[in-house]
């Protein structure tokens, strides 16, 4: 069993969904972040290091993109859309030295 102080990233991404009147991270592609992120980590062997973990809300709410927050680098991204999703993960890996 894999405990939480081996792991050495994790990205939480809103998946919430509000009243259709509100911002949603569900409508602002949450869940496709989500599970790119998920596929990405399982593709590069990372499962041991890194989760990527769907929550509700973050607090960050914008009604085109999802929420993201990147940890250990307290990093916090609003209007998250799929297509940036690969650059943000780069960056992260590249300040974990991974």
């Amino acid at each position: 069993m894999l405990s939480h102080s081996e792991l050495i990233g994790r990205i939480f991404i809103c998946t919430n969904e509000k009243a259709p009147e509100k911002a949603q991270c569900l409508k602002g592609e949450g869940e496709k972040c989500a599970q790119w992120l998920k596929e990405e980590i399982e593709k590069r062997g990372l499962k041991s290091k890194m989760r990527a973990t769907k929550t509700k809300c973050l607090g960050y709410c914008d009604v085109n993109g999802a929420s993201l927050i990147f940890e250990p680098t307290h990093e916090q991204y609003s209007d998250v859309k799929l297509e940036d999703v690969p650059k943000l993960f780069e960056a992260f890996l590249e300040k974990l030295k991974i």
